[in-house]
């Protein structure tokens, strides 16, 4: 037993699954998705994974267990991005009316049910098209991805009572977007950025640099650790605490190959672009790329999504 209610009880409201994830645009978006899909494989329970492009490949209506990864890249129009998955929420709940409620209260049996869980950027879950879709198809647990959050746990919400407050977190956090954004441009700024609108060209940049070691012509930064799908620069941005068996000393000095590019890169877009304080121009730079990374990530899609009268100032 794992406290009150142990992982055997809980199972018993879902049993094996399957599930079905589904994530939008962006890397970020399809980590998530994959993160999800390796925890539910510790706990017994099948996923299907698809990205929402392809999701007319899809019947709905064989999985008691929906989980949304919204698009963490929005297009010029934050809301084309965001209608499919609207739409997704809509069609998927006219097949499975039944949310986790009634699972928790014993009115259904656990394939009868379809439970809908929502994970996403702070400002991206706060958009009023997705607010709207989350509470007119009975969302049952949002969840928040911005790396001051706790690790996503999609079995949370069976657990008696915590869906509700789930999702009355999730909401207030998504509506308070008053601060957070002026304290990701606080420290972006200490890079030596002036310029707010090159916060979706530094992400862009990074987020390129990361494909371009997708290619086997790079043999010890494409896949570095076998059986994980994760090129040097994904492991520096994903996984930085990362330890590999061996080989420590070519780990580090490939880590840092890699940090030269993406710095090369990022100087081409804010020539005056420097690391935080005076320090080591060695030590600590891939941790400084993850959090510079971390911070633009959010930054990027709150301020594709709200008015320009609406991004932070300088202050």
């Amino acid at each position: 037993m794992d406290g009150p209610a142990g992982q055997d009880d809980l199972a018993a409201l879902h049993r094996s699954g399957a599930w079905l994830v589904v994530y939008g645009r962006g890397p970020a978006s399809q980590d998530m998705a994959e993160y999800i899909k390796d925890r539910c494989a510790e706990r017994q329970v099948s996923t299907d994974v698809w990205p929402i492009d392809e999701i007319g490949k899809v019947h709905l209506d064989r999985y008691p267990g929906l989980i949304v990864v919204l698009p963490a890249q929005l297009e010029a129009t934050p809301a084309d991005s965001l209608r499919p998955v609207g739409q997704l929420l809509g069609l998927y709940r006219s097949k499975r009316p039944l949310g986790l409620d009634w699972l928790l209260q014993g009115r259904c049996q656990w394939f009868e049910a379809g439970v809908v869980q929502v994970v996403g950027l702070r400002g991206v879950m706060g958009h009023p098209v997705i607010k709207a879709a989350m509470d007119q198809h009975k969302v049952c647990a949002r969840h928040l991805m911005d790396v001051s959050q706790p690790p996503i746990d999609v079995f949370r919400p069976y657990a008696a009572g915590s869906a509700v407050l789930l999702a009355e977190a999730a909401i207030k956090s998504a509506g308070d977007t008053s601060e957070e954004p002026r304290r990701l441009w606080r420290y972006i700024r200490t890079w030596g950025v002036t310029d707010i609108r090159d916060v979706p060209e530094l992400r862009k940049c990074i987020e390129e640099c990361r494909n371009h070691y997708e290619n086997p012509r790079f043999p010890a930064l494409y896949r570095p650790v076998s059986g994980i799908p994760g090129n040097r620069l994904y492991f520096l941005l994903e996984q930085p605490d990362y330890k590999p068996s061996g080989a420590q000393k070519a780990w580090a000095e490939n880590g840092a190959r890699v940090w030269r590019y993406v710095n090369k890169q990022l100087l081409q877009i804010v020539p005056t672009l420097a690391r935080p304080g005076e320090r080591d121009r060695t030590k600590g730079a891939q941790r400084e790329l993850r959090e510079l990374y971390l911070a633009l990530c959010p930054l990027d899609a709150y301020i594709q999504l709200v008015d320009q009268s609406e991004w932070p100032s300088f202050s």
